[in-house]
């Protein structure tokens, strides 16, 4: 039965080309506009979460009150991880991200100025995530005089040659063997480098100060640590807010609170001085997504609109189903499979538009966006759902309006749906009404911003 439903549905489409064509197309930019919006917003709620430990992750920030004013900052003070190892058991593991914001880096003939260089001790690669393809795997930054590339810093600094055990120089003076090789950050981090290197290589001489004394003064570290339980974190954050007066070997005028950040909630939610990388905002995502069904609801409302004004065509064919014994069920069944039909269609038309369209969308928002958030399976159950919502949601009212009709009813359609009090007549108009709010509201929307 099915198969002949498809079988007219297709014979229909052929038919009516023009017809077809406009439908077909509306439906596809619509449902396109919400493809790009969904890849988008699951992307942003994606963040963080590739780190097999990422719930139990958290960031130490820090609030600083001064006479004058009071800020929050991402970064802590350098001797910070120390005093979280020595005096928490709660804190399973501890580590410190300083990043430069220059250096020379030389590799054989090479110099680079601009590198993406983080300076952090073993336990960052124990807490984070990051897949090792070549040289070792354990203990990585706790040799002083190792480092670790990603593989585009490694193809960039030495071609196609194995970079293990390979020389790299910073600011002249300090000498690197390259120990390892890892697969590039993902997109998906709120940080992101190419070269790791180990933060005790680091002395007094290029500070100009004791790093690990230095309470006061500036912050100029990112600190993360690894609980051993997320639910301690509460209160872990209680305990930590008398860390500086404890350890710091004097008063200071300068007030710091420490406060923790669940890593998974950094691009998202933290809004602080000194991020380490630009974040995201959840207003922005919450516009996308109601703009996006805003554009499948005026993408459904043409469908239902065009599909209800073909039904003086339809009117005569609904008859003669009826004469020869078809229930008001099947034909809607058939009305709903050729909706089906068209928006399978529409789909397939959308990932089209939805590939050309992606530079150009990626630009416009300033990211990189694609499959990289739960990756296609997500993607095609998405685009499942959506067939399967808009062919209901586009198809009912067309299937039940022709389906519902007497055999004779359906044979004077003409005079049934085009005079002023027609119930499809004042369906339409207050659908096309609704659209021109829709579209009101939108355009008025964009110019304000």
């Amino acid at each position: 039965m099915f198969k002949n439903y498809l079988k007219v549905a297709w014979r229909n489409i052929i038919r009516h080309k023009g017809y077809s064509f406009i439908n077909i197309f509306g439906l596809a930019v619509g449902m396109a506009c919400c493809l790009l919006i969904y890849m988008f917003v699951r992307q942003e709620l994606s963040y963080d979460r590739f780190h097999d430990r990422a719930g139990r992750i958290f960031r130490v920030a820090m609030e600083v009150a001064t006479p004058e004013n009071t800020s929050r900052q991402a970064t802590t003070q350098f001797p910070m991880v120390h005093a979280l190892r020595k005096d928490y058991p709660e804190i399973k593991r501890a580590t410190r991200i300083f990043i430069p914001s220059s250096g020379l880096i030389e590799a054989g003939d090479k110099s680079f100025t601009r590198e993406r260089i983080a300076f952090s001790d073993a336990d960052f690669f124990r807490i984070f995530t990051f897949s090792v393809t070549r040289g070792q795997t354990k203990d990585l930054l706790a040799d002083p005089r190792s480092l670790v590339l990603s593989e585009t810093a490694a193809r960039k600094y030495f071609g196609d040659i194995n970079a293990i055990g390979k020389t790299i120089r910073f600011e002249k003076r300090f000498v690197f063997q390259v120990a390892a090789v890892i697969r590039d950050v993902p997109l998906l981090s709120h940080f992101h480098f190419d070269i790791a290197a180990p933060f005790s290589a680091l002395d007094k001489d290029y500070f100009g100060f004791e790093p690990d004394r230095q309470w006061g003064g500036t912050l100029n570290n990112f600190t993360y640590c690894l609980l051993t339980d997320r639910a301690q974190a509460a209160d872990l954050e209680h305990k930590l807010k008398n860390i500086v007066a404890r350890n710091a070997q004097r008063k200071y005028e300068v007030q710091w609170t420490p406060f923790l950040q669940p890593l998974v909630s950094l691009h998202l939610q933290s809004r602080l001085d000194d991020e380490i990388e630009s974040s995201g905002h959840p207003i922005i995502l919450i516009i996308l997504s109601i703009i996006g069904v805003f554009i499948l609801l005026i993408a459904a409302i043409n469908f239902i609109n065009l599909s209800t004004a073909r039904s003086v065509r339809r009117g005569r064919e609904v008859g003669l189903r009826k004469v020869i014994g078809a229930l008001q069920g099947q034909l809607m069944k058939q009305f709903l499979s050729e909706t089906l039909f068209m928006t399978a269609a529409s789909m397939v038309l959308a990932a089209g538009i939805v590939i050309l369209a992606l530079p150009g969308f990626s630009l416009l928002v300033g990211r990189a966006v694609g499959m990289t958030a739960g990756g296609v399976p997500s993607l095609l159950c998405f685009m499942t759902g959506l067939i399967l919502l808009v062919s209901i949601m586009a198809g009912f009212y067309p299937a039940y309006s022709l389906s519902r009709r007497s055999p004779i009813g359906a044979c004077k359609t003409v005079q049934a749906d085009t005079g002023w009090h027609s119930s499809p007549l004042r369906m339409r108009r207050a659908l096309v009404i609704f659209q021109f709010f829709v579209f009101i509201t939108l355009m008025g929307s964009t110019i304000m911003v």
